[in-house]
């Protein structure tokens, strides 16, 4: 299984799992502006079986780096914020 990033905008992208849309990952921003830490949810919240690293249908991290490392991203997919990250899973 190989997980894909696609930017949607600066702190949202979706997340896709062999090519199929299954989520996303977004910045959690106050209204002060201040970053409270990153979200992975899922789209399908009634899912029986959970797409692995998934045990639940979100997951919070405190930055993107962990979320990414999380959802087994390699580090030298992180360089440029227009490429596509991938994991294989």
């Amino acid at each position: 299984m190989t997980y894909t990033l696609r930017r949607l905008a600066p702190g949202s992208f979706d997340i896709l799992l062999d090519g199929e849309l299954v989520g996303g990952l977004v910045r959690n921003v106050s209204a002060a502006g201040h970053v409270h830490g990153w979200q992975a949810e899922l789209l399908t919240k009634m899912l029986v079986t959970f797409p692995k690293p998934f045990i639940q249908p979100e997951h919070v991290f405190q930055t993107r780096a962990a979320a990414l490392t999380w959802l087994g991203i390699p580090i030298c997919a992180r360089g440029s914020s227009r490429q596509q990250n991938v994991a294989k899973v």
